[in-house]
């Protein structure tokens, strides 16, 4: 697997992820430089973990289906978009495999947003808005630590800016997880 993290407050939200890439039956590394980060539009950015060419006929679906009006998309119809066309694709599979995306940007309502959807959660979309008292934080987790809440054990430190934490968090599971490594590709979005 990938590890995926995004964290957002009031004005901005950030999406990063490792690059490795393993071959799904042989679990082989195929790719230490692969960016499974992706910006939409200038308002919507998106990470994902799972099967890499999955991953990506899903996005291209998706770009078949806006067009011209990829310009215009905010983050709650891509989010919805993206999960009918993962939700459909995966059922037409002869076998399951793992897919889940986190988008972040601007929403219908205009506020910044965090949503997430995944095979495992049946994808049901999670989302998080942050106001200006809070932020938002997700993560898309490596099996070996799924559950662990490493990635807010990471964020918990006063010391450093949300950015920093989020580059020592992947850096940090990089060394106990052979499915990720340390190269960091990021996105944000303002408000």
């Amino acid at each position: 697997m990938s590890i995926v993290l995004g964290f957002a407050t009031k004005a901005e939200a950030i999406i990063m992820s490792d690059g490795r890439v393993l071959d799904n039956n042989t679990k082989e590394i195929i790719s230490e430089n692969c960016n499974k980060t992706h910006r939409i539009n200038q308002n919507v950015i998106l990470g994902h973990s799972g099967i890499k060419e999955i991953n990506e006929h899903v996005i291209q679906n998706f770009y078949q289906i806006y067009g011209t009006r990829i310009s215009t998309v905010n983050a709650d119809e891509v989010t919805h978009i993206l999960c009918d066309i993962s939700k459909q694709l995966i059922h037409s599979l002869s076998q399951p495999f793992p897919l889940q995306m986190i988008i972040a940007g601007i929403d219908e309502n205009h506020n910044i947003t965090l949503n997430a959807f995944s095979k495992s959660e049946e994808f049901q979309i999670r989302k998080m808005v942050p106001d200006s008292r809070s932020c938002s934080y997700m993560s898309l987790d490596p099996d070996s630590i799924a559950g662990k809440n490493i990635y807010s054990q990471f964020l918990a430190n006063g010391n450093l800016t949300f950015r920093e934490k989020m580059i020592n968090c992947i850096t940090y599971v990089s060394t106990i997880d052979p499915t990720v490594n340390s190269t960091i590709y990021e996105l944000s979005v303002k408000k």
